[in-house]
């Protein structure tokens, strides 16, 4: 049996590693926080009759957009962005492919929206002070937006969901 002064000896130590572990864990917490990358920008979902509507008129007045989309072909497209011509905002994919015909667009937009496994969604994007900068529609992924520029938000490049091996079903 162990002495009241060992016990509170071991006491104090399980306490000061308990304490130490928390401002370790708390630390490391903080700091892989600090090193995310800051995201700008934000996103409204369209839904329902008003995706098929602006989906619609995005096909219809494709030439109003700067439209771009990433993937190796449109078969494989994992998001498409519209980028309207007319406005003083950018918005931009790294790495993304311009499209230049109306069959191309249709095409995109044909493609993601049979892919309902990878849950097809058309977001409006805005800036932080909601300026609007155009549409993106995309598959499996949400939009992650960075500013390039103080007119300019930039998307990330994505792989169709196609590559991940996902079990399509029978």
């Amino acid at each position: 049996m162990l002495s009241n002064q060992t016990e509170r000896s071991l006491l104090q130590i399980r306490r000061a590693i308990f304490i130490f572990s928390a401002l370790v864990i708390t630390t490391i917490f903080i700091l892989s926080a600090c090193s995310l990358p800051a995201y700008h920008g934000k996103y409204e979902i369209q839904r329902g009759g008003r995706k098929k509507d602006t989906l619609k008129m995005l096909q219809e007045n494709w030439t109003e957009y700067h439209v771009s989309y990433c993937g190796n072909a449109i078969a494989t497209v994992a998001a498409t962005i519209f980028d309207p011509k007319h406005d003083e905002w950018t918005l931009v994919g790294d790495g993304y492919i311009t499209v230049k015909d109306e069959k191309s667009v249709a095409g995109l937009i044909g493609v993601m929206e049979s892919q309902v496994q990878f849950f097809p969604q058309l977001y409006r994007i805005f800036d932080d002070e909601g300026r609007f900068y155009g549409f993106v529609h995309m598959v499996w992924y949400r939009p992650e937006l960075q500013r390039s520029d103080e007119r300019t938000l930039r998307l990330s490049r994505y792989e169709s969901p196609l590559y991940f091996g996902i079990p399509l079903g029978d």
